[in-house]
């Protein structure tokens, strides 16, 4: 009897154990998620370091004017930083059809800095929606979008924060550039100025937008010198000298700016990309009804 009651606490101990080691090696599902997400964020990143080697944020982009030309320069020379993602969020649909893919419902990364060094920002994000990655890639940490429906890109900065920048950095150079500010949705530019052939006291007020060609311009709604309001010619001459003032070249994915809005004290840049144009991803197999089945 005392044998068999031996043999019952030793299976007993052996099974409470193998249960304790059970449940301290088996991983939740939230870290399960914290670790594909961390893996996706090393892939972008991957992906940033291999594909963005310049600026590609151009500054007065059509400008012939060899002042202005030379300040595109030192941007692109003296500014550029590459992305650094800061972490990814991403949620998953509910696998209803195709067994052998994932499809993330939306996908956003988030970034620490972004292309200007020492730039003052909020926050820089991308978000894309009906995302499905290369799996076979993302296991090498290589990041590519097998298809997505849309990507939008979202920059916000704080006005003063982005003026007092554009002036520390600008006095760098020898230039004065007056304090910006925003007032309802027009910008503000109030104080001295050195810059090109004028050095003087200015005011000028104006509103910011996107062309067609989706380059950022600067419409100059009222401009003084002093106390001497600039003659309208001169505005057209100005506005012709420095616009377009921004433009995304080759950006990433094929984002192309699409929108300015000034909300309280920021500014908010867009940028879109609708639609991928990529090949539609299929699995190739031998059986035609499974084929149908799997991509629907």
């Amino acid at each position: 009897m005392k044998v068999i009651y031996v043999i019952l606490l030793v299976t007993l101990f052996v099974v409470s154990f193998n249960d304790i080691s059970y449940c301290q090696e088996t991983v939740s599902a939230d870290q399960l998620l914290l670790e594909e997400a961390e893996v996706i964020r090393v892939a972008f990143q991957n992906y940033l370091n291999k594909h963005i080697k310049k600026m590609p944020l151009i500054l007065f982009p059509e400008s012939k004017i060899k002042y202005l030309e030379n300040l595109r320069d030192l941007m692109a020379e003296e500014y550029f930083i590459v992305p650094e993602v800061r972490n990814v969020t991403f949620k998953k649909k509910e696998k209803k059809y195709r067994i052998d893919r994932d499809v993330y419902k939306n996908m956003e990364f988030v970034f620490s800095n972004f292309l200007v060094k020492g730039m003052p920002i909020d926050r820089v994000s991308i978000n894309f929606t009906g995302v499905v990655l290369d799996q076979e890639r993302l296991n090498k940490k290589e990041f590519r979008i097998m298809t997505a429906n849309s990507a939008i890109f979202t920059m916000e900065v704080t006005a003063d924060e982005l003026g007092k920048f554009i002036h520390d950095e600008a006095g760098k150079q020898g230039t004065i550039i007056p304090p910006l500010s925003v007032d309802g949705k027009d910008i503000v530019l109030n104080g001295m100025m050195k810059f090109m052939d004028y050095e003087g006291e200015v005011f000028v007020n104006g509103t910011t937008y996107v062309d067609k060609k989706n380059m950022m311009r600067f419409k100059i709604k009222k401009c003084k010198t002093g106390k001497n309001s600039v003659p309208g010619f001169i505005i057209d001459t100005i506005s012709n000298m420095v616009n377009p003032m921004l433009f995304f070249e080759k950006f990433m994915f094929g984002l192309t700016t699409t929108e300015i809005i000034i909300k309280g004290k920021k500014i908010f840049l867009i940028a879109e990309a609708m639609k991928f144009k990529r090949k539609k991803y299929e699995v190739k197999y031998k059986s035609k009804s499974l084929l149908k089945y799997l991509n629907k």
